[in-house]
């Protein structure tokens, strides 16, 4: 029995209703009429099972009083639907218990009972089949406070016509209603024109709280299949432990399947289950108007949202403008927005809306058009809040079909933070997440197994779309497994589409596969991409062409890639980790390891990067290794450039990549429009296949121009020609740079070049070393250096210790070539010219200041020629063997019998780039070179002397013994550094020594310090300039030139 505080007075009477009739004495009316306040009304067993018809009208109730049945199988009221049961008005408070009442009916609102400015309380009471021309079917509640506990409402109508009438079991007005222990709402009906609220309308005013009920097959025409609020922003509805389920709304225009809340109105959902209930527009589940509905541990699964515009759906729950949170563990799952253009299965959140969603499950939710998980379309004065979720296996259908997981329309911005955003699928794009213009914020979430099926080129996204907006991937983040299915799909981690500004910072892309392009990144020329301290690693694009394992980028978008690892990417066709379209592309301070790309054709290609006409910066201790074009006839294992392509390399390392036909680390076919820049890079055991195998290092196709710089080429391989570098038709410049221990294997006499190989363009060496390379073809010519019907101009270099199988150990010229400043030495050919051979008389050379001596070859040790050799003076010839060199005046050439010995010391690194042969004192070539010849030597040394010295090499000392003549250093001297960047600069004796600083334009004493015995010697008196330091000891004088800067 339920009591209730206040509601006895000290003499309350207990009254007996003893039989079943209307009115007159003994019956239910004539004990309210006749009862006092505070009295409790029974019902004698006698009449259980016995309805009481109500045949005269209502009964009113106007006092306090408790009345108790003898159970809802025992004890009905009926009111033969022709009258409401009960109209309490003013009553204080009443207690009605154990009773059912069915069949009521008012022409106005409260079919059953009507209960106005009273406190009433009812506990396991049943009210079915009545009706209500207005409001509450069942109960009307105006001004009161009632109590609904243990009871049922099933069967009842309410049929007003208003938006603001229904509530087909119960409607509140300005009241306060608690509904609580199982209470059960089923069948009930706000069939009005716009009838809201199935089972209970909670109107303006109104509070209203349900705890551990059930609401079952409940409808509505407009909104609130079972429960509509319209109470606005002055209370908060309580809904805890409800079971919601089967309720749903008709097309009026049909919004909150379960729940739905007009304007301003507030609601926490705490727990329970919401299940298969149906909107015919918008929220299948809840509906959430501009007020804040907070959902926490609820279950809302299976509702349906059938709305056929693009701004319909929401099939769990539906945000107009409000604030939605949804936290604890909330489960959505399973809900439908499947109108034609239905969106957000799980949530919609519509224009200004505000959410936050934060340890939740959103799963197997599904929408027609956008959003198979959340629906965004709040616009840019929101974001939406996504935290530590688990958004899984949603999916869209193909209206168009973006967004498998969330989907934002236009300019809405939303921030993901933590957990997990799985199994997702779109039918067109994004199949994780969809970003339209605005920001959107990914912050360490795991997105995997996602997959985008749009069939076109533009499609795709498997983990992330972002069309033209701002999206950050950061701290964190891992993009794997996701794929773009569709025939010409891309972006199998990332779509980043036109105008869209894509930043990735501190994150995983990895395992994600494409049908046309970035297997891991598309870029759709949007406004600029950029990867900073992340992986993308083992992504994959198929044959449709298969471009951009790693990053694709499509037409003139630009991206910048920093501090990343680009591993063990695939593309069918071109640019196994990067694929650069028209923009322009930087890559700094990065690793791109083991990537590969298989194209067929020698225009495919690109292990590393490709280049498609753009502008590609590689720079900041990149390392370009391991990549392979492994196609029949691809090019370019590091790197290819396309016609058209900016290139720039820059203090970089590009090592160990396969190309199947040429430049195993490089292969350019820009053309003449453009010059490749190659600059203080190391490129190492690069190889090519035999397709035919040709630039180890670097090939050019055509007419390409390409200039190197103080970079290194070693232990190159090419199985055809140019061991190091191959030229084609342009012009190739190489200059401080160092070319050692490549080989070419080629065995035809147009084969080898084991350093570099000119094929008919320009080539022209400078200041550099070429070095032990090989040429090992049978029939393979010059191990060093290879010209081939182009033009070549070698300058104060030195190529030395290189080795032909047939001729030119050092260099082959067929074609024209001319040779200035070079020391050219202990190079080696099976056959002829050591250092130096052309088999045509069509050949022409021209020589002059070279050291060519010390070279070994089966004839013509340092010379053999058909051509023309012609000498501009000053060259040491160490044999002329052949008698092929005419030498004049200031010649100094040996022959077989008595060869000149260059008196050089062995390869070394004695300053500058690359190694060279220091000049000993007693050289005849120090001072016999072009004395008009003032150009610095290999190294960046000034001439020294009294003219500049044979070769690329500059003596920087003279020689004497002490009576003044030259002889060779008894005294080895260091003086560093050298040029002087301080006021100190140390110098390394052996035995003491007077020390003299000699200004060069006057000959003016400007330091002396006797008995020096070495180390820091002063010279802030210097100012900038060139001097000349005298060091006399008892045994030598020398003299050495010092720079002070």
């Amino acid at each position: 029995m339920l009591f209730i505080a206040g509601i006895m007075p000290a003499f309350a009477a207990s009254i007996t209703v003893s039989n079943s009739l209307d009115a007159g004495a003994g019956s239910f009316r004539d004990a309210i009429i006749a009862s006092n306040s505070g009295d409790t009304i029974y019902f004698s067993p006698s009449i259980d099972g016995n309805t009481i018809f109500l045949s005269t009208g209502e009964i009113i109730i106007d006092k306090s009083l408790v009345i108790i049945g003898n159970g809802t199988s025992n004890t009905f009221l009926d009111g033969s639907n022709n009258s409401r049961i009960l109209h309490i008005s003013s009553a204080g408070n009443v207690s009605i218990e154990n009773i059912s009442f069915s069949n009521g009916f008012s022409v106005g609102s409260g079919g059953a009972i009507l209960s106005e400015s009273s406190d009433l309380f009812l506990e396991n009471i049943v009210i079915t089949n009545s009706a209500a021309m207005i409001s509450g079917g069942a109960l009307y509640n105006s001004l009161g406070y009632v109590s609904v506990s243990a009871s049922a409402f099933e069967n009842n109508i309410a049929s007003g016509a208003a938006s603001d009438e229904g509530g087909g079991a119960i409607c509140n007005d300005a009241g306060n209603i608690e509904i609580k222990d199982n209470t059960t709402f089923i069948n009930n009906t706000a069939n009005g024109a716009s009838g809201s609220g199935g089972a209970v309308l909670n109107d303006i005013g109104g509070s209203l709280s349900v705890q551990s009920s059930s609401f079952t097959n409940n409808s509505a025409s407009r909104a609130g299949g079972a429960i509509e609020d319209n109470s606005g922003s002055t209370t908060t509805v309580e809904l805890l432990n409800v079971t919601m389920q089967l309720n749903e709304t008709g097309p009026s225009p049909g919004n909150g399947g379960g729940v739905h809340i007009t304007g301003a109105g507030n609601m926490n959902v705490t727990d329970g289950n919401y299940s298969s209930n149906s909107a015919a527009s918008e929220g299948g589940g809840l509906w959430n108007g501009s007020g804040v509905m907070t959902v926490s541990g609820a279950t809302i699964t299976m509702n349906i949202a059938n709305g056929a515009d693009a701004t319909n759906g929401g099939g769990g729950i539906f945000n107009n403008g409000g604030t939605l949170i949804v936290i604890a563990g909330t489960f959505i799952d399973n809900n439908m927005a499947p109108g034609a253009s239905g969106s957000g299965g799980g949530i919609f959140n519509e224009l200004n809306g505000d959410l936050t969603v934060t340890n939740s499950i959103i799963t197997n939710n599904s929408a027609s058009r956008a959003g198979g998980g959340i629906e965004d379309n709040s616009g840019a004065a929101t974001t939406i809040y996504l935290k530590n979720n688990d958004l899984s296996n949603n999916t869209t259908g193909a209206a168009p079909g973006n967004g498998g997981g969330l989907h934002i329309t236009g300019a809405g911005n939303a921030q993901i933070s933590g957990g997990t955003v799985n199994g997702n699928s779109a039918s067109q794009e994004g199949g994780g997440l969809w970003n339209g213009s605005g920001t959107m914020r990914v912050i360490n979430v795991m997105i995997s197994g996602n997959e985008a099926n749009g069939n076109l080129a533009d499609d795709g996204g498997g983990g992330i779309f972002n069309n033209g907006g701002i999206l950050f991937v950061q701290n964190n983040t891992s993009i794997t497994n996701n794929s773009a299915n569709g025939t010409s799909g891309s972006g199998g981690g990332i779509f980043n589409n036109i105008g869209g500004s894509t930043t990735i910072i501190n994150s995983v892309i990895s395992s994600n596969s494409s049908s046309r392009a970035g297997g891991g990144i598309e870029d759709n020329v949007g406004n600029f991409l950029v990867i900073n301290n992340s992986v993308l690693d083992d992504n994959l694009t198929s044959s449709n062409p298969g471009n951009g394992g790693g990053v694709h980028m499509t037409g003139a978008g630009n991206i910048r890639v920093s501090g990343s690892t680009i591993t063990n990417n695939t593309a069918s066709s071109e640019g196994g980790g990067l694929w650069n379209g028209t923009g322009v592309m930087i890559v700094k301070n990065s690793f791109i390891d083991n990537n590969i790309a298989s194209g067929v054709e020698a225009t495919n290609g690109g292990g590393g990067i490709f280049n498609n006409g753009g502008a590609v910066i590689v720079e900041e201790n990149t390392i370009i290794t391991n990549n392979s074009a492994d196609g029949a006839s691809g090019s370019g294992g590091g790197i290819f450039n396309e016609v058209n392509g900016n290139l720039t390399v820059d203090e970089s390392i590009v090592s160990s990549n396969y190309a199947s036909r040429a430049g195993g680390g490089l292969e350019d076919n820009s053309g003449s429009a453009t010059t490749v820049l190659i600059r203080n890079t190391t490129m190492a055991e690069n190889q090519t296949g035999s397709a035919p195998g040709n630039g180890g290092a670097i090939h050019i196709t055509g007419a390409g121009n390409m200039h190197i710089e103080t970079s290194d080429f070693y232990l190159n391989t090419a199985v055809q020609e140019g061991g190091g570098l191959w030229n084609g038709s342009g012009v190739m410049t190489v200059s401080n740079s160092s070319i050692t221990e490549n080989t070419a294997t080629g065995p035809l006499t147009d084969d080898g070049g084991g350093g570099l190989f000119n094929n008919g363009g320009t080539l022209e060496i400078f200041r550099t070393t070429v070095a032990g390379n090989f040429a090992t073809g049978l029939n393979g010519n010059g191990g060093g250096v290879h010209n081939n019907n182009g033009n070549v101009t070698i300058t104060r270099s030195t190529i030395s210790g290189n080795t032909s199988a047939s001729n030119a150990g050092g260099v082959f010229n067929k074609g024209k070539i001319r040779l200035n400043a070079n020391t050219i030495v202990n190079n080696t050919a099976m056959n002829n010219g050591g250092g130096f051979a052309q088999n045509l008389s069509t050949d022409s050379a021209a020589f002059q200041s070279n050291i060519i001596a010390l070279n070994t070859a089966t004839s013509g040790m340092d010379l053999s020629s058909s051509g023309t050799i012609i000498s501009a003076g000053y060259n040491l010839i160490g044999q002329d063997d052949a008698s092929i060199f005419a030498a004049i005046a200031t010649d100094i050439e040996g022959t077989f019998a008595t060869p000149t010995d260059p008196q050089i010391d062995a390869l070394a690194d004695n300053g500058g780039f690359g190694k060279t042969h220091a000049l000993v004192c007693g050289s005849p070539a120090i001072n016999t070179g072009n004395p008009s010849d003032n150009s610095d030597d290999q190294r960046g040394f000034e001439v020294f002397g009294l003219s500049r010295d044979m070769g690329s090499y500059e003596l920087q000392e003279e020689c004497f013994t002490p009576d003044g003549r030259l002889s060779s250093v008894l005294t080895p001297v260091i003086i560093y550094p050298n040029p002087a960047t301080s006021d100190v600069i140390s110098i390394t004796l052996t035995e003491l020594a007077d020390v003299r600083i000699y200004e060069i334009t006057t000959g003016k004493l400007i330091l002396e310090t006797k008995s020096f015995d070495g180390g820091a010697l002063n010279i802030s008196l210097l100012p900038a300039g060139n001097y000349l330091i005298e060091i006399v000891t008892q045994s030598s004088i020398e003299r050495l030139s010092l720079v002070v800067i």
